[in-house]
């Protein structure tokens, strides 16, 4: 008799690494490929259409800067950088502000916002 497999979840709606990891879903890893990025020497603009990770690839960067290693072993960065957590992160979002609305009332909600940050 054939050995039953089990599939790993895709990570529909996920958008947070330690419910990623946690959660056993398939991911591709391509965390190697971070070393470069961080490297790079220059500002970076992070721009996808919709759906296409942004959000999970913020979480992951966050979780590196403020914790380390701790949730990258096993993976390609694991061991990579010579320097890891303990940085302050910003994490900030535009969802939801001033949406459908004009441009005071958009200004107005991006300053409450950047106030309570």
């Amino acid at each position: 008799m054939a050995e039953e497999t089990t599939l790993l979840q895709m990570p529909i709606g996920v958008s947070s690494w330690s419910d990623l990891r946690q959660g056993g879903h398939f991911f591709v890893d391509k965390t190697a490929l971070l070393p470069k990025l961080f490297n790079m020497g220059t500002r970076l603009f992070i721009t996808r259409p919709r759906r296409m990770g942004k959000t999970l690839l913020c979480s992951m960067l966050q979780e590196w800067f403020s914790n380390g290693s701790n949730s990258f072993a096993g993976l390609g960065i694991d061991g990579k950088l010579q320097e890891e957590g303990g940085y302050p992160v910003i994490n900030f979002s535009f969802f939801g502000l001033g949406a459908g609305s004009d441009a005071a009332k958009f200004e107005a909600d991006l300053c409450a916002r950047l106030i309570n940050a």
